[in-house]
């Protein structure tokens, strides 16, 4: 089962300091993924607030400079309906779909943003207009078999520090959801990073970690909670 996903106040207005308004969506499911197999997908939205909210759509190319996103027009995917009215409690629903051609070798990814449109502010309201603007992503498998390959550095940064360095040279992305670095396996953690997020096909990046008992020796162990397989290597610790 997949699990619905609800975002809030994630851009705001200010049109004073008195109060606050915002909206709340709830996803199902959290991201798409299409494929040669299955070239469409439904997203269902729904309005977990306290009055009706306009949501508008645009849809985006997708691609990571280290930790920041870049984002590009794109009319490689469509999401229909581009804009529509969700009463309270209703729900709406969204198809995405293809309208290019399944590229090859690699997996290619989107963003769909759902943004809610305020209405005008009432004569006199003196608050926070605060408006949801969430992503969600939109992944498309290429036609050969997709996987990603992670390639882990653990580079020495300072006595108590060190860098991790990952270059994803496989086809397909992965979502890390738990660093933890370890002396050993089956140690207990040194350090853990909560959420790191996604790695893109083709993509690196890196974390600054800092172990407050120092760093184990010549080599440290990692382990990782990821949206597919487990991972768990041991590194050795380079000098920067």
């Amino acid at each position: 089962m997949r699990a619905p996903f609800t975002a809030a106040l994630l851009i705001g207005c200010l049109w004073g300091a008195q109060s606050v308004y915002a909206g709340s969506f709830e996803f199902t499911p959290l991201r798409a993924n299409l494929s040669e197999q299955t070239p469409t997908e439904v997203i269902t939205v729904k309005n977990n607030g306290d009055a009706a909210v306009v949501v508008q759509l645009q849809l985006l190319k997708w691609a990571m400079d280290g930790d920041q996103d870049v984002y590009a027009g794109s009319d490689e995917v469509l999401a229909t309906p581009p804009i529509f009215t969700l009463p309270v409690a209703a729900s709406q629903v969204v198809r995405v779909g293809l309208t290019r051609p399944i590229d090859a070798r690699r997996e290619q990814t989107y963003r769909l943003f759902f943004e809610e449109v305020p209405p005008p502010p009432q004569p006199g309201y003196q608050g926070l207009r605060v408006a949801l603007r969430v992503g969600l992503p939109i992944f498309v498998a290429p036609t050969i078999a997709a996987h990603p390959q992670l390639n882990w550095r653990a580079l020495r940064s300072g006595q108590e520090e060190v860098k991790l360095r990952v270059t994803n040279t496989g086809n397909a992305h992965t979502q890390i959801i738990v660093l933890a670095l370890r002396p050993a396996a089956g140690a207990s953690a040194l350090a853990e990073i909560k959420a790191p997020g996604y790695i893109l096909a083709g993509q690196a990046r890196e974390w600054v970690v800092r172990l407050p008992d120092g760093l184990p020796g010549k080599n440290i162990h990692l382990s990782a909670q990821t949206d597919g397989d487990p991972l768990e290597a041991d590194l050795a610790l380079e000098p920067q």
